[in-house]
C-alpha cells in the first residue's frame, strides 16, 4: 500500500484486506431446477461448516 500515491487507490486497498482479513466472502451457485439448488446449497453449507471448523482446530492458518 505504500508503493502508491493515490489516496483512491490506498482506500480500495485497504477495503480489499479488511475484506480478506475479516473472512467476507460472496458464493454465487445457480441450478436448473429446485432440487439441485438445494443440494448445492446444502453441500456449500457443508463446505462452510467444515471449513470454519478447520480454521478453529488450527488446520487452515
Amino acid at each position: 500500500m505504500e508503493a502508491t500515491t493515490s489516496d483512491y487507490d490506498r482506500e480500495k486497498l485497504q477495503e480489499r484486506l479488511a475484506k480478506l482479513a475479516g473472512g467476507v466472502a460472496v458464493l454465487y451457485v445457480g441450478a436448473t431446477t429446485e432440487v439441485e439448488m438445494k443440494e448445492k446449497k446444502d453441500r456449500v453449507d457443508d463446505a462452510l461448516a467444515a471449513t470454519r471448523a478447520a480454521v478453529e482446530e488450527g488446520i487452515v492458518p
